[in-house]
């Protein structure tokens, strides 16, 4: 599958557009989010290292199960020292796609 970026996400949560760096008004995860939404909700605001550059997807998690691969062409900056991904997300019938959709996701949390 190539080198990857994991982030597991969590509920939905609402925020205010003229706040958000990317012009969002929630971020987070609904089981009723189609993949546009999905990507348009998740694609940054993230502190990533150096290490991240040289990815080449992201595993966005829920739930215990991967819920979307981005295939990354870039990462750019944001405020804050952060990054947003640039990319498309996969689909169905997708290589990398059908072999994460069949990953069991552990999240442990972060003590």
């Amino acid at each position: 599958m190539g080198s990857l970026i994991h982030i597991a996400l969590g509920p939905i949560r609402y925020v205010n557009p003229k706040e958000d760096q990317l012009g969002r008004d929630h971020v987070d995860w609904d089981p009723a989010m189609d993949g546009e939404a999905l990507f348009r909700a998740y694609r940054g605001c993230w502190v990533l290292g150096e290490r991240a550059e040289k990815e080449q997807y992201t595993l966005l998690s829920a739930d215990g199960r991967v819920r979307m691969v981005i295939q990354i062409d870039r990462l750019v900056p944001v405020a804050g020292g952060r990054k947003a991904i640039e990319g498309r997300y996969l689909g169905p019938g997708d290589e990398v796609h059908d072999a994460a959709e069949a990953v069991v996701v552990e999240v442990r949390p972060v003590r």
